[in-house]
């Protein structure tokens, strides 16, 4: 079978559009924030048989992974259950840096936010590069 530069099957083109879809929102973020966003969305691409599934990975773990990461409130105003949760959430040290860097406030040491973030996009590419190589759901 001769491939065209226009011929991309399906399982090809949901691992794109999963990591542009996630990535188009953090064009102005700093390299492993964009980088972790990359890895996420090339994970939902890679696991999603239908394009559907690809929302649902948005609506189901990254929009609730960002509303309890503290986006809209200091996470000192939630109750204790509540913060230990946040504290394991990733994406409240993003969210905690991008803060201290706008208002020089942070809930976290700023350091302790951008090592916590790297370490997290470091996992998820090295996840992602793992799946890629041996092929998981892209050969027939």
């Amino acid at each position: 079978m001769r491939m065209y530069p226009t011929y991309m099957n399906r399982r090809t083109f949901l691992s794109i559009s999963g990591a542009a879809a996630l990535t188009r929102t953090s064009l102005g973020a700093p390299a492993p924030v964009n980088k972790r966003e990359r890895m996420l969305g090339l994970l939902a691409g890679i696991s999603a048989d239908k394009f559907d599934q690809l929302a649902a990975f948005q609506n189901f773990i990254v929009v609730p992974l960002t509303f309890l990461s503290g986006v809209f409130y200091s996470i000192h105003s939630l109750p204790p259950f509540w913060q230990a949760l946040s504290h394991a959430n990733p994406f409240f040290y993003m969210i905690d840096g991008f803060r201290y860097g706008f208002f020089g406030v942070s809930d976290i040491a700023p350091w302790v936010s951008f090592g916590i973030v790297v370490a997290a996009a470091v996992m998820l590419a090295i996840a992602t590069l793992s799946l890629l190589a041996r092929g998981w759901k892209l050969r027939n």
